[in-house]
């Protein structure tokens, strides 16, 4: 009963908060990490990605986990946030596979698929 309230009053007061706030009151707490991740396909659509985007910009393997927890129709759309951000590929490889999305697999799949397309890899 305590943890429905909770969500229900953090629900709430996400919309009502700031970006810097809502990261600095709930993003950088771990505690909060999985009651933001139950409600994110409860909540409105904008705020989800909302939530997913400043994940991101406070911890990116925080941001990559919440990218997999919007609905199904949001993930192209959050997986996509990952796959264009400019870090090395191992990073890239360890975020999208923290997404549990099956959007993710077509980056997977381009991302192996360009690995052994490159010459250092070819074998002669």
């Amino acid at each position: 009963m305590q943890s429905i309230q909770n969500y229900q009053s953090l629900i709430y007061q996400l919309s009502q908060l700031s970006d810097e706030q809502v990261k600095r009151n709930y993003l950088n707490y771990l505690e909060w990490t999985q009651p933001i991740a139950s409600i994110l396909t409860l909540i409105d659509d904008i705020e989800a990605l909302r939530l997913v985007r400043l994940a991101l910009d406070v911890d990116l393997m925080l941001g990559a986990f919440l990218a997999g927890k919007v609905k199904p129709e949001l993930q192209k759309v959050t997986v996509d946030w990952i796959g264009e951000l400019e870090i090395s590929d191992e990073l890239k490889l360890k975020l999208l596979t923290k997404t549990k999305s099956k959007v993710a697999v077509s980056f997977l799949e381009e991302f192996i698929k360009n690995i052994y397309n490159e010459p250092a890899h070819l074998s002669y």
